[in-house]
């Protein structure tokens, strides 16, 4: 056995398992058997676990100037989200989607750099995804603000869908995103809840649904809705907009 799965199979899920949900779980997928099933909240993201654990500035430290150490917590951090998806996948086998999320972005770029983002995340995604479509699932991941400098990454390493996408963020122009990257890999999100939604009239939202429509799903590859939750402050004729606009078709 692998010193990874050695790990796991150390790692105690049983603890996880409450008989009733899972079974109140079970019934809900059957009676929606014809739906995209969706498992979100398996944890925090690998970084936002780490500082959960470390503080936030810790963390930051720990990457800059003690990374073996912070190589160290990921891995462990890594063999208990792929404990969490076996569990998950073996309770519930008809789930089609496995939703996972992080922050690794602020509104101008990546919290910790591109770089550093490639260290020390990347190949531990990559086997969190993996894990996912051996199981025969899709892999979802939130994440807000800016990720355009690791959207090549992100998308070799196997991410089905990443939501949500935030056009106010700097590089996140979804139509931009959607020429570059629209053939392999699907955006979810799009129309801006800090500009269009909130700032906006009724009408350029219902303009700006139409073109998201229009150009984001040609050929396929995106899924229409607000970048985030309504911001304090919306109108209330816009927030009626939306719901208009993407449920009137």
């Amino acid at each position: 056995m692998a010193a990874g799965a050695e790990a796991r199979a150390a790692i105690d899920t049983r603890f996880l398992l409450d008989d009733a949900v899972v079974a109140e779980a079970q019934r809900s997928c059957a009676e929606a058997a014809d739906r995209l099933l969706t498992v979100a909240n398996l944890g925090w993201g690998l970084f936002e676990s780490s500082w959960e654990i470390r503080g936030f500035e810790n963390v930051l430290m720990d990457i800059a100037a003690k990374p073996d150490f912070y190589a160290d917590l990921l891995d462990r951090l890594t063999d208990q989200f792929l404990a969490f998806i076996d569990l998950t996948c073996d309770a519930l086998p008809d789930v089609d989607v496995i939703m996972l999320g992080d922050a690794w972005g602020h509104q101008h770029g990546v919290m910790v750099g591109p770089e550093r983002w490639r260290a020390f995340f990347k190949p531990r995604y990559a086997r969190i995804y993996e894990a996912v479509h051996r199981r025969g699932k899709l892999v979802f991941s939130h994440c807000c603000g800016s990720v355009a400098d690791i959207i090549p990454d992100i998308v070799d390493i196997g991410l089905d869908v990443l939501e949500s996408v935030q056009p106010e963020a700097a590089g996140m122009n979804p139509y931009e995103l959607k020429r570059r990257w629209g053939d392999r890999i699907t955006f979810w999100g799009c129309l801006g809840s800090q500009s269009t939604i909130q700032f906006g009239t009724p009408e350029q939202i219902h303009r700006e649904v139409r073109r998201l429509r229009r150009e984001m799903a040609s050929g396929g590859g995106y899924i229409l809705a607000p970048a985030k939750g309504l911001q304090p402050g919306t109108p209330i004729e816009n927030a009626a907009a939306v719901v208009e606009a993407i449920t009137g078709g």
